[in-house]
């Protein structure tokens, strides 16, 4: 199963006068994301993130032939990205995602009005913050978000910093006091129910789905003490478990199904108490019923992993539609196919009906037409047979490498890019900035090196140029 995925562009500079080390180092320069660690484009929107991003010179025996030229002529830059989404904070309190360890806080606005100024430490407010405020309190200013300041001293209306301000002047201005607000009880769930270890009831047990079964969360107390734990993932329902988090240092899937990543966006959520017991003998209504109960029990949002790379380039086929029609009796365990059906189940396989959806039966054999189930079809309504379509359940077909490639196909894509006149161009010369947030690749390059920009499949040409090598995934 791929984990990692690479993305390459060769720049040649045959016919060039500029030298291999300028353009190594200007190719180095043009800004592809903002935080390797923490991108909130790449991780948020498709789930990956920046291991690697090197810059050689010299052929390389992976690019295409026509790519390939003598090794004093071409420099490559590669992303390695990893196809496991990162977590990040639900409501990040600083400008840009924090790295980890990240504390978990909440703002309390201060009474008043503040002035502050420019290479000051000195704040005059014009209320008292005392006793609100104490020498060594976090204090974040509405005129400079996501930018925090500890206190080292107080007198009544004024206060000092640790160090000078670095915001704008500001005569009446509001400040917080980012308060220490650790979870002592916390729940995981997931937005889609093939993300789940299996839960076993008394009517129909719900089977281990084919996405992330446990997740491992690591963090730390407001002691500072060091705690892994890792949880087994039950689809929509919260599991619930206790935990003194101050400090959020990873969250990562531990073990998948047959999909080989996650399915939904896995969220970290503070609880605000344990779910109400299920009953001694409990169906799958009841575990409906307690799922519903828990998310109404949910507060504070603390972290969240995106829908892996995986599910975003399989959108739709998560659980796949069997052909044909199926025909269903109340009371029965046989289910009449009009395709024969041995080639898609196979028993201890589950399958969901649409008539009935959110009921999953399991599958006890199986011949071309007939479908034998372990328990007889239950339904609540007044029919005792249906014609009906028919799901796989738990099944998520891992993607291919060419729809792995397509998603990030806009990476790669050229598009409209048009060669500076005289390349190649440092990139604070280009009018606008090329700085693209983790945007289009190809051309925030091409815009950057002031060179033409030639997709996967072109002709190569005797001017300085990118050759983005599509994708390759091991």
């Amino acid at each position: 199963m791929p984990s990692r995925l690479r993305l390459s562009w060769a720049v040649n500079v045959v016919n060039s006068p500029i030298s291999l080390t300028s353009v190594a180092r200007e190719l180095a320069a043009v800004k592809l994301y903002k935080n390797q660690c923490a991108d909130p484009v790449l991780g948020a929107l498709f789930g990956l993130k920046i291991v690697d991003d090197v810059v050689t010179t010299g052929e390389s025996v992976d690019a295409p032939k026509w790519v390939r030229v003598p090794e004093s002529c071409q420099v490559t830059r590669s992303l390695l990205l990893d196809l496991a989404p990162p977590f990040f904070p639900c409501h990040p309190i600083t400008a840009t995602p924090p790295k980890p360890p990240y504390a978990l806080r909440v703002p309390k606005e201060l009474a008043g009005a503040f002035l502050t100024t420019p290479g000051s430490c000195r704040v005059v407010a014009t209320a008292t913050q005392l006793p609100a405020i104490v020498m060594g309190d976090t204090i974040e200013f509405a005129s400079q978000p996501g930018v925090f300041y500890v206190v080292h001293s107080i007198s009544g209306y004024c206060f000092t910093l640790t160090c000078p301000y670095t915001g704008e002047f500001v005569t009446d201005g509001k400040a917080f006091n980012m308060i220490p607000a650790p979870t002592t009880k916390v729940a995981i769930y997931s937005t889609s129910p093939l993300d789940t270890a299996g839960t076993e009831l008394s009517d129909l047990s719900i089977p281990a789905g084919s996405g992330a079964r446990t997740v491992e969360i690591k963090y730390r107390n407001i002691a500072g003490d060091v705690t892994t734990t890792t949880i087994e993932l039950q689809g929509k329902n919260p599991v619930v478990f206790d935990a003194d988090v101050m400090f959020l240092d990873n969250m990562k899937v531990a073990s998948v199904g047959n999909f080989g990543a996650s399915v939904g966006q896995i969220t970290l959520s503070e609880i605000s108490a344990d779910p109400a017991p299920l009953p001694a003998d409990p169906t799958r209504a009841d575990f409906q019923r307690q799922t519903d109960a828990t998310q109404m029990l949910l507060g504070r949002a603390i972290a969240y992993m995106p829908p892996s790379f995986f599910a975003l380039a399989q959108q739709g086929l998560s659980d796949p539609q069997l052909c044909g029609d199926f025909v269903v009796t109340t009371g029965s365990k046989n289910v009449v196919a009009t395709y024969d059906q041995t080639g898609a189940l196979a028993e201890g396989d589950f399958i969901e009906f649409a008539a009935q959806m959110g009921t999953f039966y399991e599958i006890a054999a199986v011949a071309p037409k007939i479908i034998t189930l372990v328990k007889p079809i239950a339904s609540p309504t007044e029919l005792l047979e249906k014609v009906t379509g028919a799901y796989k359940l738990g099944y998520a077909l891992p993607p291919t490498r060419s729809q792995l490639a397509a998603v990030l196909g806009q990476f790669v894509n050229p598009g409209d890019a048009a060669p500076c006149p005289v390349p190649p161009l440092a990139p604070e010369t280009m009018t606008p900035s090329p700085c693209i947030l983790s945007d289009i690749f190809t051309q925030t390059i091409a815009l950057a090196l002031g060179v033409a920009a030639v997709p996967y499949g072109g002709a190569p040409t005797d001017r300085p140029s990118v050759q983005p090598e599509l994708v390759r995934v091991w």
